[in-house]
């Protein structure tokens, strides 16, 4: 909504473009479409334009990337709560509070399993007594 306001503010104050002017060209400019039909023409504008492109288009991106994740999260949550799923995607019987948390890392941030192992054998050593904690007496 920032990057909109931005881009509208841009070709209205700046350049003296209608609100609507404006409006098209902040969706055209942050979805990066950009038909080429509205730039802008004065060198203020041409500067702010500079900084405005890049930090709308990046905002966008980001937006639209938190929204994906979210999406996914949420539908990660829900096949989560069916038992038979989860063990079948562990190719387990049981899974520990552990297990269940490596599992869901790995599935809703894309954590490779190669990663996973690597922190499991990285535990492991630091876990000198075995004791399946990390203290000072490690």
């Amino acid at each position: 909504l920032l990057c909109l306001v931005l881009g509208v503010g841009l070709g209205c104050l700046v350049e003296g473009w209608t609100f609507l002017d404006g409006l098209y060209y902040a969706v055209v400019t942050v979805t990066t479409i950009g038909f080429g039909d509205l730039s802008p023409a004065t060198v203020p504008g041409r500067i702010l334009a500079c900084f405005y492109l890049p930090v709308s288009v990046a905002g966008v991106a980001k937006a639209v990337q938190d929204i994906a994740q979210h999406a996914s999260m949420q539908w990660m949550l829900r096949r989560a709560a069916d038992v038979e799923d989860l063990l079948k995607s562990a190719k387990a019987s049981a899974l520990s509070e552990t297990d269940f948390l490596f599992l869901m890392v790995s599935k809703l941030y894309g954590v490779d399993d190669r990663v996973l192992a690597a922190l499991r054998r990285q535990f492991s050593r630091l876990d000198r007594d075995g004791n399946g904690t990390v203290d000072l007496g490690d």
